[in-house]
């Protein structure tokens, strides 16, 4: 310390370079909403096309869960099995390796791909995000040419923009929606086809031909080598058309004499539109552990830089991010712009309010270069840690300013006056940064979200601490042209003014004086009388203790609030079977609704069969107006789509927002599994709290079953296969031959045209060519059964599974699930037949309990600190005593305010319990440091030297306090987007440390005598 005195242009030269790493660390660091969780999950995807879901079931999903259950570290399986896919889910162990995981799992399922079908596809791995919902959704609203149809605006998406997307490094999956995809058409006409005795088989055989192009092998000549190639393959529709299928006598009988070629478009599959006008969209959606910012910044980029195209980005999670991060940075900003000035309020000196103030941009800058070198991403979490430590950092400067200040403003009174303090000030900076040690302790998840956190703070007040020591030293002495005089009195903030008392601009000052020995007189008066009547004070302060915990127990508990983002994704959800035009025509009705009604910004729309989900920009509404404006959008959306026999529901596009409890039934039969479910989600849906409680299940889809009768078929020479194809042929038409179109090639695709077909009695009204050639009538061969087959098939862990989701509302997660699970144990179950919640719920309650004992850890690693710095068992006891006093504080406050006890109220309390001990560390050690050595020390004399000390002392502890919680008050009264991830936080630590300083400065001066060991053989 004394060197740098001694040596001022070192350390302005070490100033300097801290700011200049901390400027460079700010532009590198990569900018996220939440710290990096890495969702330890793989999705093992194997598709075998036309099977039915019980087929996949027994042949694929089951055999790949069996052999993956020997992998390591598999917390659960989940699977489901659709037609013609299988889809497996892995979890794992917080912590897990998942590269290593993957390449386990690729192992085991290479080990099983021999023993599947030859048509099952290659099985893929991936890394999946638990949320399905899309990082981006853009609009393709124009592409190079002049009006393109959206079949084109559909082709350019998927051959130009989306691979562009694809290649993105975070990016999972791309979907195209919207728009038709271009087809060839080979519209088989079935009385034509019938009368000349065709058949499928042949067709495409001849097709396949006719198409061939192979490479002939190589001729030299002239001394040139050439490559020779058949070129059969077809350039045109006309082509097409043209191709002879087989000779009737002499009459060459063509695909034209049958069928018409013609330019088409596959069936779609899903619409999509933007304020009410059909688009193009693309969703882009990342993998789990990708950064969300940046997979959206990229994107942007991606759109941005193909020429000749028009893409809207319709949603971006970015935006929000953006939103967020701006958010806490600007309360940052605002609270330490509130800390100088409250800092020049006390001292009315504005070089001494910037000697003070500079410890805090050069504290929060150099941190950054500490982030940097850690590799600590910039987010909410740490952004709020720097937040928070605004209000901290001026903290030792304050207490190292107001020693200095009392002598003269050389280099020995200066150095003397710092190294009174040191110890204080480094102990109860030791302490703060202390109590985020047991952060280590904590799982994978409290360690990745609020490591960050601790980072910036304990980096900032380790760097405050050496700015408190060494830069304001400097800097006083650097400013210091001469001794400052107080206003005669110790500790006192006002220097000594000169001049007419009564001039203008003295007016202020000396009224702020005023008030400050008003203030000083105050607290004087009132210690006075606290130590005449310690037993009214200490019965009143049992009084508030006993409150407090009456509080908590009418306190919420809760992992996180629920936050908002601007978006809302309102789900309609129909009958299954229901066709793609009737799904449209109802969600038109909805989407136009929206619109019209005025509460929304845009309003986007996705249309699958049985499904069409609205992603809803809502124009700016406060938190009250947001939950009515939800609910109002379900119960309206619900009314219209009733007559349809379909239902809405509202989701956020966060998980953690979404407020949603998952109840899974668990048994072997699959009906009744679904009749156990529908039971349980009446019960679940007519609790008081519950929104509402959806069935996660759809009902069998409604089919034709073709019943061959194998004894004619044989008769007639006719095979199961044979038949098969023909319908397979006819109705869904696969694809015979690729047609090569300008950018890709274009599949051509043969069936029957559907206009010759009214129903199915038609089709079976048509013939088929046995083995000798002979027409057979179908009519007499297959018979029609109508029934239903499954969509989907759950499995969890081995066993068949189905879930219905609550929606709480209001509840918190705990009362949710107590009330859920009173309701449902009045459900009887078969045996070997059971329910249970998500692993989520599960996780969210352990980790509670975690912070709850980490907390506790932190305050018996503080009472250490202080123990080792005081040399003493009792004098700690009574510092600690700030800590219960302070959650005292929080538990009225969140009571007051109708906050929950969450993880970041958690954190608060961690970090406040670093805070609420330093005043008392400080006023503890200086009354102390007046009593003798050695010797008896009467009850009396502690006494007067505790009430004066504490008078003494009571502007530094009142400043600091005031600072500190000034420090937070934005952070407190900001309602923007993701404060609700830090407004608990900054309510946890002001109003804990309002209550324990105005509380500590009563109870440690009169308590003192009780805790000291006299006499002391050493100090």
């Amino acid at each position: 310390m004394k060197y740098f005195l001694e040596n001022r242009l070192t350390a302005w030269m070490i100033f300097a370079a801290c700011l200049i790493f901390g400027i460079i660390g700010l532009k590198k660091l990569p900018l996220s909403l939440m710290p990096a969780m890495n969702y330890p999950g793989l999705t093992v995807i194997i598709e075998y096309p036309g099977i039915t879901p019980d087929k996949i079931e027994t042949i694929i999903t089951k055999p790949v869960e069996q052999t993956l259950r020997s992998v390591p570290g598999i917390e659960s399986i989940t699977s489901v099995s659709e037609e013609g896919k299988s889809r497996v889910n892995v979890n794992f162990h917080t912590g897990t390796d998942i590269a290593m995981a993957a390449l386990r799992v690729r192992e085991r399922i290479s080990l099983l791909r021999g023993g599947f079908p030859r048509a099952v596809q290659e099985p893929m791995v991936v890394r999946y995000d638990p949320s399905d919902r899309p990082a981006v959704i853009a609009a393709v609203e124009r592409i190079p040419g002049e009006k393109p149809s959206l079949t084109e605006v559909r082709e350019y998406a998927e051959r130009v923009i989306k691979p562009r997307l694809q290649r993105i490094e975070g990016v999972s999956e791309v979907y195209a929606a919207g728009g038709l995809r271009k087809e060839i058409h080979v519209a088989v006409d079935p009385g034509k086809f019938s009368a000349r005795s065709l058949d499928f088989e042949r067709l495409f055989a001849v097709l396949q031909e006719g198409g061939l192009e192979l490479p002939a092998g190589k001729l030299t000549s002239g001394g040139r080598e050439y490559h020779v190639r058949t070129a059969g393959r077809y350039r045109s529709p006309g082509e097409i058309a043209d191709t002879v299928v087989h000779l009737d006598g002499e009459r060459a009988v063509r695909v034209a004499d049958f069928a018409e070629v013609k330019e088409s478009h596959r069936e779609a599959e899903d619409l999509a539109r933007l304020d009410g006008k059909e688009r193009v969209l693309l969703y882009v959606h990342r993998s789990g552990d990708a950064n969300t910012l940046r997979v959206s910044e990229e994107a942007a980029k991606v759109f941005g830089s193909i020429e000749g195209c028009g893409i809207r980005v319709v949603y971006s999670q970015g935006d929000y991010i953006r939103a967020a991060v701006g958010n806490v940075v600007a309360s940052g900003v605002w609270g330490l712009l509130i800390v100088f000035f409250a800092v020049f309020a006390f001292y009315r000196d504005i070089s001494r309010a910037l000697m003070i103030g500079v410890s805090i941009p050069f504290s929060i800058i150099t941190v950054f270069a500490c982030m940097y070198f850690a590799k600590v991403p910039i987010d909410v979490i740490s952004l709020s840690g720097l937040a928070l430590a605004a209000g901290m950092v001026v903290d030792n400067s304050i207490i190292v300013m107001d020693s200095i200040s009392r002598g003269k403003a050389d280099v020995a009174s200066v150095h003397r006056g710092a190294r009174e303090v040191a110890v204080a000030i480094a102990a109860s900076t030791a302490t703060t940064v202390a109590v985020f040690f047991p952060i280590v302790f904590g799982d994978e998840m409290t360690r990745r979200m609020y490591s960050g956190m601790a980072f910036t703070v304990s980096s900032a007040l380790i760097i405050s601490l050496l700015a408190a020591t060494v830069f304001i030293p400097v800097l006083y002495l650097g400013f210091s042209g001469r001794p400052r005089a107080c206003c005669g009195r110790p500790g006192a903030f006002l220097p000594r003014r000169k001049g007419n008392s009564a001039t203008k601009p003295e007016a202020a000052p000396r009224r702020i004086q005023k008030g400050e020995s008003v203030l000083a007189g105050a607290y004087k008066t009132a210690l006075e009388y606290a130590f005449a009547h310690r037993r009214t004070l200490y019965a009143a302060t049992g009084a508030v203790a006993a409150a407090a915990l009456l509080c908590l127990a009418f306190t919420r508990s809760e992992f996180i609030d629920p936050f908002t983002s601007g978006e809302l994704y309102l789900y309609c959800e129909f009958p299954t079977g229901t066709s793609l035009r009737a799904t449209d025509d109802a969600v038109k009705l909805v989407e136009g609704h929206v619109r019209e009604s005025g509460i929304a910004k845009k309003v986007s729309a996705k249309i699958e069969k049985w499904r069409g989900t609205l992603v809803v920009t809502l124009k700016d509404a406060g938190p009250r107006e947001w939950k009515a404006l939800r609910k109002r959008l379900g119960d309206e959306a619900n009314a219209i789509l009733k007559p349809f026999g379909a239902f809405a529901f509202v989701a956020e596009p966060d998980d953690l927002a979404a407020r949603e409890l998952d109840v899974t039934f668990i048994g072997d039969d699959n009906d009744r599994l679904r009749e156990i479910a529908r039971n349980a989600a009446k019960k679940i849906q007519s609790i008081p709290g519950i929104d509402e409680c959806v069935l996660r299940f759809r009902e069998g889809k409604p089919s034709y079953r073709l019943r061959v009768d194998r004894e004619k078929a044989g008769a007639s020479g006719l095979s199961m296969s044979k038949i098969a194809r023909f319908f397979h042929s006819a109705l869904y038409g696969p694809v015979a031959i690729k047609y090569p179109g300008r950018e890709r090639e274009i599949d051509v695709r043969v069936k029957f045209e559907r206009k010759g077909l009214p129903a199915l009695k038609g089709l079976l009204a048509q013939t088929i060519q046995s083995e000798s050639g002979a027409s057979i009538p179908l009519k007499g061969l297959v018979s029609i059964e109508e029934g239903s087959d499954r969509t989907r098939i759950w499995r969890r862990n081995g066993r068949r599974a189905v879930t219905v989701t609550a929606r709480i509302g209001e509840l918190s997660f705990d009362e949710g699930a107590e009330k859920i699970e009173a309701s449902l144990s009045s459900l009887t179950l078969p045996a070997d037949y059971s329910w249970e919640f998500s692993e989520n719920l599960g996780r969210e309650r352990k980790g509670r309990r975690l912070m709850a004992l980490l907390t506790l850890f932190s305050i018996l690693l503080v009472f250490m600190i202080i123990a080792g710095l005081l040399e003493s068992l009792s004098l700690p006891f009574l510092v600690i005593t700030t800590v219960p006093l302070a959650f005292c504080g929080v538990f009225i406050a969140l009571f007051l305010t109708g906050s929950t006890l969450n993880i970041a109220a958690f954190i608060g309390m961690i970090v406040l319990t670093g805070i609420a001990v330093n005043n008392g560390i400080v006023l503890v050690e200086r009354i102390r440091a007046t009593l003798p050595a050695k010797g008896p020390v009467s009850p009396e004399e502690i006494d007067a030297k505790a009430m004066s000390v504490s008078i003494r002392h009571f502007n530094p502890i009142i400043i600091t306090a005031i600072t500190t919680v000034l420090g937070f008050f934005p952070a407190l009264l900001s309602g923007g987007e993701g404060s609700t991830l830090w407004r608990p936080l900054a309510l946890t630590v002001v109003s804990g440390l309002a209550f324990s300083t105005a509380i500590v400065i009563f109870i440690i001066p009169i308590s003192f005598k009780y805790f000291y060991a006299s006499p002391r053989r050493t100090r």
